[in-house]
């Protein structure tokens, strides 16, 4: 017998991980995924992947996650939103940094809601088949949801990973009927029109119109992207693991709730649900209830519009639900836009939190954290840098860097100290002084902007303050708005200046 004739035919797992040039459509499947992460959504994973990466890092702090948020304004604002929702906050106790956030939600949740935050911002784009893609979303954030809940019942260490796979289970699909229309019409027509027919499935279906399955392209953007090995198992299947039975539970589970809550079909998931998990019938139909009405609260507190209509929730839940009255998204125009705006009365928040902060020795990490962020969100800058002077004090060295060009901006910071007051840089240390600088320079500071200073402000305006202990300046930050070539003002100089000052006495009481 050959070798052939004696292997057996490839399981529908086999073939999903098989090369895809391989299977049935193939090309068709690269060429969508290949445009997708290249053309459509190379942001996509960006933020998630770095608030992720921090997340998981052994070692990371608040500060490194809170870091990594900031450098995505439009992510900032919905976070802070979510934050402070009914949901997520019932206290009612404002929540005004991101770093409070992470402290009171937990870096899971926070990882989580980013994840679901850049799912809305990046994939509801769809116009012609936006019906179908926000019954797709709905659909994926109960699943979510329910898995959720389930690893918890189950005692499983990282439920916040479940809910994270499970919401990403969905994204090929997502993503197709985000951009179909873009990249592929005709297909997205024809598979819109065969979906219609009640009691279909969706994998066949696909498979049939498409030549690959929406899973399959799954599971090659969670390749393309590396964004969870979970989810690779979840979609290979047939694995042992609890983690993975609670993902394919309960994406089963939404769309079985889908047909009612008192269907049949619905009755013989919950059963399997029990039986597979090993939990109480009677129990577990009150908990998958409740996981259902809270998957449609915070969809709600996401600012996606109809929720309890895109989540399939018992009918004595329906009044309950919220319905935005917003765009979806829930942002406005300046929060989606790319640079953080002035907020004077968060600046008078931080300074207030800074002062009591001051009453006792402080910590340095959560001191610097928060005059950054007040920086950073408060006086509404593009780019922020703190470098400290070298122990000879004749080099400026990058500490640490927030908003735009970081990485760029790191590097161009570091730079000599000539001494005399030869640059604006020495003079800020010899005299102490804040300083800002116009386009173009006052006459008598024109001298004074060096290569060096030169190369990192180019010809935008740029304010400067020191950083002491005691009389003696350490450091020196710089902020401006170079990338969105926006004036700065003297209000700006004064909050700026103002919480630099507060990290100048938080530092002199740690060190004086």
């Amino acid at each position: 017998m050959s070798e052939s004739a004696a292997r057996p035919a490839p399981t529908e797992e086999e073939e999903l991980l098989a090369p895809l040039r391989s299977v049935k459509g193939g090309e068709g499947l690269h060429q969508l995924s290949e445009a997708l992460v290249t053309q459509e959504l190379p942001a996509f994973a960006t933020t998630v992947q770095a608030v992720s990466a921090e997340a998981a890092r052994e070692g990371s702090s608040v500060s490194d996650v809170a870091r990594a948020i900031l450098h995505d304004p439009s992510m900032t604002a919905r976070l802070l939103k979510m934050a402070n929702s009914s949901f997520y906050n019932p206290s009612g106790s404002p929540i005004n940094t991101i770093s409070r956030a992470i402290v009171v939600l937990g870096f899971n949740a926070v990882k989580s809601i980013c994840l679901s935050i850049s799912i809305m911002d990046h994939l509801l784009k769809g116009k012609v088949h936006r019906d179908r893609l926000l019954a797709e979303l709905g659909r994926a954030y109960h699943a979510a949801t329910q898995a959720r809940a389930l690893a918890v019942a189950r005692r499983e260490k990282s439920p916040e990973e479940v809910f994270i796979a499970t919401l990403l289970y969905s994204v090929g699909r997502l993503a197709f009927w985000c951009f179909a229309d873009k990249l592929a019409p005709e297909a997205a027509g024809q598979l819109d029109e065969a979906m219609r027919k009640p009691g279909t499935n969706l994998d066949k279906i696909e498979r049939r119109v498409l030549g690959y399955s929406l899973r399959q392209l799954t599971a090659e953007l969670n390749r393309e992207w590396r964004l969870s090995s979970l989810l690779a198992d979840a979609l290979r299947g047939g694995s042992d693991d609890d983690r993975v039975r609670c993902i394919r539970l309960s994406q089963e589970l939404a769309r079985a709730a889908e047909q009612g809550w008192e269907s049949e079909e619905m009755q013989l998931m919950i059963k399997r649900i029990g039986v597979s998990l090993k939990l109480e019938e009677l129990e577990l139909q009150e908990m998958l209830e409740e996981n259902a009405r809270e998957a449609a609260l915070s969809l709600a507190s996401l600012g996606i519009r109809n929720s309890a209509r895109l989540v399939a929730v018992p009918e004595r839940f329906r009044d309950e639900i919220p319905q935005s009255e917003g765009p979806i998204g829930g942002t406005s125009t300046a929060q989606r836009e790319n640079f953080h705006h002035p907020q004077p009365k968060l600046v008078r928040s931080i300074l207030d939190e800074l002062d009591q902060m001051l009453e006792e020795k402080p910590d340095l990490a959560p001191l610097m954290e928060l005059v950054e962020e007040g920086i950073l969100r408060g006086v509404g800058v593009d780019r922020l840098v703190f470098g400290l002077l070298s122990s000879d004090r004749r080099q400026l060295r990058t500490k640490s860097t927030l908003g735009w060009d970081q990485y760029r901006l790191a590097n161009d910071f570091n730079m000599p100290l000539q001494g005399l007051q030869k640059s604006l840089m020495d003079l800020v240390v010899a005299s102490g002084k804040p300083f800002l600088v116009t386009s173009p320079p006052p006459a008598g500071l024109e001298p004074l902007i060096s290569p060096p200073i030169r190369r990192v402000a180019g010809e935008s305006p740029f304010m400067v303050a020191p950083v002491r202990v005691g009389s003696k300046v350490i450091g020196i930050f710089y902020t401006d708005r170079r990338p969105s070539r926006r004036p700065l003002g003297t209000d700006d100089f004064e909050r700026f200046t103002a919480l630099v000052e507060c990290a100048s006495r938080g530092l002199s009481r740690l060190y004086a």
